[in-house]
């Protein structure tokens, strides 16, 4: 029973943390059709904005508050200085989006390089290291907080997009751009609120990670690519099915850890994103095309 109570948390807990960049990721694609691959520089300039910011006497509440407003400005930029001149040029095909979105994800990991160095860095958590027994296994006051904020981040997101004017202006321009402009909906801004509200949630998964993991401006590609993996086999597009594809993902990882090298954990996700592919292309809680 612990041992199965500790598989409970250690698939949770970063399902619930990765499973809220992949939430950001697929909103950000479902209304711009763009793979925001650069989602995982921003999350990092969340947790170095947190970071930064605490180290300089903000305290928690205010290093916070820079964590979400430094991430969302960047999301703001990259998607104002790459993604919509290149909209506007008739240039963001699907290969070039995912080229201008890996440069931009590079640049902002050489820019934190230059300002905070390769050094691995850490940072205090939100609500302290408390730990608690749950039937046996061992979960952090921290780790509770992740799971908590991550799942109520995506409902509020779900209930946005469900039963908000700017929701369903953001649903009418993810499904047909066009007839959205004729009925008065400005595609550019609904696109940049988009990209806004995932910056804000960028933001929050920067923040939670920090004060879980050690991190260094590198780790944004690993980011970015558990968000793209996760959302994939969620169905990019769906955002309870990424968060429900991050816990997949994540089940999977630690289930391998008990058959093979915990080294090689990553090969089990590797699996699940081929067998999805081959079996169910568009998710497995994804819309088939029509």
């Amino acid at each position: 029973m612990p041992a199965f109570m500790q598989l409970l948390v250690n698939t949770i807990v970063p399902g619930a943390l990765f499973g809220l960049a992949a939430a950001a990721f697929t909103l950000v694609h479902r209304v711009t059709k763009v793979l925001h691959l650069a989602h995982g520089g921003v999350v990092m300039v969340g947790a170095y904005g947190y970071f930064w910011a605490y180290r300089s006497g903000w305290g928690t509440g205010g290093a916070a508050a820079l964590a979400i407003a430094t991430a969302t400005v960047a999301a703001l930029l990259v998607a104002a200085c790459i993604y919509e001149p290149l909209r506007a040029k008739r240039r963001l095909s699907s290969i070039g989006n995912l080229i201008a979105s890996f440069a931009a994800l590079l640049v902002i990991e050489a820019l934190l390089l230059m300002q905070f160095g390769s050094r691995t860095r850490s940072a205090p958590t939100l609500v302290g290291d408390r730990r608690y027994d749950l039937a046996g296994a061992s979960i952090t006051a921290h780790q509770t907080a992740i799971v908590v904020i991550a799942v109520v981040c995506i409902a509020l997101l779900a209930v946005i997009l469900a039963r908000t004017r700017i929701g369903m202006a953001m649903r009418a321009v993810a499904d047909h751009e066009d007839v959205a402009a004729v009925v008065g909906i400005d595609p550019k801004r609904v696109r940049l609120v988009a990209h806004a509200i995932a910056g804000v949630l960028a933001g929050v998964t920067g923040i939670l990670l920090a004060g879980e993991l050690a991190f260094e401006p590198r780790f944004s590609i690993a980011v970015a690519i558990s968000a793209f993996t996760r959302s994939l086999i969620g169905g990019i597009g769906s955002v309870p099915g990424a968060l429900a594809g991050s816990f997949l993902t994540d089940l999977a990882m630690n289930l391998w850890t008990w058959v093979g090298p915990t080294a090689f954990r990553e090969v089990a996700a590797l699996l699940l994103v081929i067998l999805v592919l081959l079996f169910r292309p568009w998710g497995l809680f994804g819309r088939k095309p029509t």
